[in-house]
């Protein structure tokens, strides 16, 4: 059996990038909630 790594430990936060040829967006979120903190 693996252990497996879990984000919310180690980091407040998790990030992520969408990019497109027009328009990227990124969205923030806090680790442990999942809940969103911002998208653009």
């Amino acid at each position: 059996m693996t252990a497996k790594s879990i984000v919310a430990h180690p980091h407040a936060f998790a990030g992520g990038v969408d990019t497109h040829a027009r328009k990227h967006v990124y969205a923030l979120l806090a680790a442990k909630t999942g809940g969103r903190i911002d998208t653009r």
